[in-house]
């Protein structure tokens, strides 16, 4: 609901989970020690203020699975892009 009524506030036509509709979704690590004892909404709640990227296991955007097991799917992609812009400013091989 709230991410119906954010999408409806923007004018956007997303916020829905169905079928055919662009996802853009999040999946914690359950067994992760800082949610130990957490359920439901305490889950949110600390990985919204007190959470890291080690939390985090899966994430979808735009329906495309682009966080497996905790990787970004073209992490080496990007690592090399960055290498080689960072060797491009410092003028290293």
């Amino acid at each position: 609901a709230a991410a119906a009524g954010g999408a409806q506030a923007l004018g956007r036509g997303t916020g829905r989970i169905e079928t055919g509709a662009p996802a853009d979704l999040l999946a914690l690590d359950g067994a992760h020690p800082d949610l130990a004892g957490r359920s439901g909404d305490t889950i949110l709640d600390s990985f919204v203020f007190a959470g890291g990227r080690a939390m985090v296991r899966e994430v979808w955007a735009a329906g495309r699975h682009v966080v497996r097991e905790g990787r970004h799917i073209a992490r080496e992609t990007l690592v090399a892009g960055y290498r080689r812009a960072l060797a491009d400013l410092t003028g290293a091989p």
